[in-house]
């Protein structure tokens, strides 16, 4: 549908609003026409898609995104280190939306932290918060915040949080637009505007005016960084280490355990209001070059005292190997003693599979996968089949992780665990479950753990 034909057919009688809209883009388009124009915006459409819904905008609305874009292109530093943060944490963004059955449009709300208080007021809220999770938002969805732990500056507790809340509100407004515009509006500008009604099962919403101004710059925002990630590539390629034994620990000690900069490890872990973990389960986050993460791995395992067998440390066993290397890029080692590649930001099988010459169909054979799965930036994937027996006798799972995980780990084939262990299928796993890496448990004889 088009914006301008349905205005133009519209024939109301004057009224303040048309009036305030007019001038407001009048004296726009004079102070527009003294900006900075090296910079080269996109153009800028009458109506946008978002998700399942197309949100329509007039002059005004069109003039305020414009403005917004320009504001963004032209602060280059904040946007390289929008772009490095969203490179960081997009892959598993991704994959917990597509996990809960959420619009992928949603993702570039993770770090966005523009916030409507009223009709004139927006704000940014305080550094560290994700999903743009407000005191009142984290409180609807049972987020600690209090004097020692704020976690909405938690990406994995917030995440977790942010995707109840959108799936609770679809289903409470039928409509992903409102959704959003719940999301970065305080409850006042969701009734005051009464879209919470008005939008109710619509697929086209108006946008006509500084009131939807939380909207129209968070679409700017997505606008930018949707149109720069595919040709963006970050100084180092860094990934994300969950440290699970920060308990009663202080950060400075798990930095030098880890041997990181403590600055770092606070400035990833705002979530903490001090350097002392109180007694918790909220996992640390440390981020990490992609080529320390084995490193930092097998460090953490070490000074965590928890009673993990320390025959584990050592895999995967990875060096690298640049005779490997063809023509069409790509980061090549020998993972477990077999051929491999290492995934770089924006690589997917199909990327990897190319540079390496192999086929798709094999790729994925010799790491387990199907089409539907994506790859981790730092993960070594197999480029030769799996072996049917692991190098060592058993493992103790630990948190979070997966059979894959531990078939990728020691280059075994996950049938052959399943077969091992006598699973099904690909469960998750309790932590401390010792599995089996060379011979199948015996049928009368119960699954072992290991009290960590």
């Amino acid at each position: 549908m088009d914006l301008r034909a349905f205005l133009i057919n519209q024939i109301e009688p004057l009224n303040l609003k048309k009036v305030f809209n007019c001038l407001f883009v009048f004296c726009g388009m004079l102070s527009y026409a003294k900006a900075n124009r090296q910079v080269q915006l996109p153009k800028i459409p009458y109506e946008i898609e978002f998700a399942d819904v197309t949100f329509q905008l007039n002059d005004a609305s069109r003039f305020l995104l414009r403005e917004e874009v320009r504001r963004i292109e032209k602060d280059k530093l904040s946007k390289e280190e929008e772009l490095e943060a969203l490179a960081l944490f997009l892959p598993e963004v991704s994959e917990k939306l597509r996990n809960s059955v959420i619009p992928q449009d949603f993702k570039f709300l993770v770090l966005y932290n523009k916030y409507q208080i009223n009709i004139a007021q927006t704000n940014f809220l305080e550094p560290g918060v994700f999903w743009c999770l407000t005191e009142d938002l984290a409180a609807d969805l049972d987020l600690r915040v209090d004097f020692q732990i704020d976690e909405r500056k938690n990406f994995y507790i917030a995440t977790d949080g942010a995707m109840i809340g959108f799936r609770r509100n679809n289903v409470l407004y039928n409509n992903w637009g409102t959704t959003l515009f719940s999301q970065l509006v305080s409850r006042e500008v969701v009734n005051l505007l009464g879209v919470n009604k008005n939008w109710n099962g619509k697929k086209y919403m108006v946008l006509d005016g500084p009131a939807y101004s939380s909207v129209l710059s968070f679409l700017a925002f997505k606008m930018v960084m949707e149109a720069s990630l595919p040709t963006f590539r970050p100084l180092e390629e860094k990934v994300i280490y969950k440290y699970p034994y920060g308990s009663q620990k202080d950060l400075n000690v798990i930095a030098a355990d880890l041997r990181v900069q403590p600055i770092e490890l606070k400035q990833s872990n705002l979530w903490l209001k001090g350097s002392y973990i109180p007694e918790t389960d909220i996992p640390v986050l440390v981020i990490v070059p992609a080529v320390r993460y084995n490193n930092v791995r097998i460090l953490a395992e070490i000074s965590s005292n928890t009673g993990f067998p320390k025959e584990e440390l050592g895999f995967p066993v990875l060096v690298a190997d640049h005779s490997m290397a063809l023509s069409k890029g790509g980061s090549f080692y020998r993972i477990n003693g077999k051929r491999g590649i290492k995934a770089d930001f924006c690589d997917s099988y199909v990327t990897l599979a190319y540079k390496a010459d192999v086929s798709i169909k094999n790729f994925l054979s010799y790491n387990d996968m199907t089409e539907q799965d994506v790859t981790s930036i730092g993960q070594v994937y197999y480029l030769e089949s799996k072996d049917n027996r692991g190098p060592i006798r058993k493992h103790v799972t630990r948190e979070g992780e997966t059979l894959w995980d531990i078939s990728m780990l020691y280059g075994i084939a996950l049938d052959e665990l399943l077969k091992y262990n006598r699973l099904d299928n690909v469960q998750g796993l309790q932590r401390g479950r010792v599995v089996l890496l060379q011979q199948k448990r015996p049928k009368k004889s119960p699954v072992e753990y290991v009290k960590i």
